[in-house]
């Protein structure tokens, strides 16, 4: 196998996107123009694009997001990679072994850099993630829910909705609170910035700029739309940008002007989203499904929850710090 690295720029579209095309898991966050946008928009990261060829055609990949001696996972993307393609055989066998040879050379040359942290989710359709539990990597399980628009009508949709959120659906809408898709930005970095604590790293919040940034340059390109929802007297109450390909929508933003809460807003805007986006795509990403109270809020909207993994790996040095640190509370909590 060859592998090299190169940024987003320098990719071949036209072998980048059949290779994209081939995994059959859509184009959001991993096509040239989605990279090329992030590269641009994240000043304060590096993308490296590892790329793995094998008889002169490109079998594997892995977008890197570099801060410093890390790779992290970016701020607002949902899944990072590995991106494989697929095995050319029916042979579960000859599938596994495909893709445990990929993930082996992929680990080997992640840590030829000796990164001192490295950290991505991977996209929910890798469910295998032995070879990196093999390799004493760490790995988390989590959530996110879906909902499914392949062999269902919308009024069946609506009847799978919680009986408590269709209420509060018809509460916003005797309230007057109307959802419109928005071509230009309307002001929502206030609200999007107070969905987060005042201690979470700024590394991982996105600018207003960043935001602006890959809104405009991916609408060009229809992968993104904006929804937001008004009071009568047309205040913004809250809004929900989707990054949209041609198998998945994801709830790539959001978030809510907590003056605003008791109007029942967000089921409404779920509901108008999920009503806008059926057909178009096969499923909705609701993005998310970690936090118990908006866990709860979501399952209400899906049709079934699944399970991605987050894997990570510390440096040596890394690990050593942090039990050294250990043993040190403990020791102060005994005294």
């Amino acid at each position: 196998m060859n592998i090299i690295s190169l940024p987003p720029s320098n990719l071949d579209k036209n072998v980048w996107d059949k290779f994209v095309i081939s995994m059959n898991i859509g184009f959001s966050f991993i096509s040239k123009e989605w990279l090329q946008c992030l590269e641009k928009s994240f000043d304060n990261l590096k993308l490296d694009i590892i790329q793995i060829w094998r008889e002169g055609e490109l079998v594997g990949a892995m977008p890197c997001f570099i801060y410093g001696k890390k790779i992290i996972q970016p701020p607002s993307i949902p899944y990072m990679g590995p991106l494989i393609a697929p095995a050319a055989s029916n042979k579960y066998s000859r599938i596994e072994s495909n893709l445990h040879k990929f993930c082996n050379v992929l680990i080997r040359e992640l840590l030829k850099s000796k990164y001192e942290y490295i950290c991505f989710n991977a996209f929910p359709d890798l469910i295998d993630i032995r070879s990196f539990i093999w390799k004493n990597w760490n790995i988390n399980v989590r959530y996110t829910y879906l909902v499914d628009f392949r062999n269902i009508d919308l009024k069946e949709l609506w009847n799978i909705v919680d009986h408590n959120s269709r209420t509060q659906v018809r509460k916003a809408e005797k309230e007057g609170v109307v959802i419109k898709i928005e071509e230009e930005l309307p002001e929502i970095y206030d609200i999007y910035r107070k969905q987060f604590s005042p201690k979470r790293p700024s590394r991982l919040i996105l600018k207003k700029k960043q935001i602006e940034e890959i809104y405009y340059t991916m609408k060009k390109e229809n992968c993104l739309k904006c929804y937001c929802a008004y009071t009568k007297n047309n205040e913004l109450i809250s809004f929900y940008i989707a990054a949209i390909d041609n198998k998945r929508a994801y709830l790539w933003l959001g978030g809510i002007n907590n003056k605003f809460k008791n109007t029942q807003a967000t089921s409404l805007m779920y509901w108008e989203i999920i009503k806008d986006l059926f057909g178009k795509v096969d499923h909705l990403d609701l993005v998310g499904a970690n936090i118990y109270d908006i866990a709860l809020f979501k399952r209400d909207f899906a049709t079934h929850i699944i399970p991605f993994y987050q894997v990570e790996l510390y440096s040596k040095s890394a690990n050593e710090i942090a039990h050294v640190l250990k043993k040190h509370i403990a020791r102060r909590k005994s005294e």
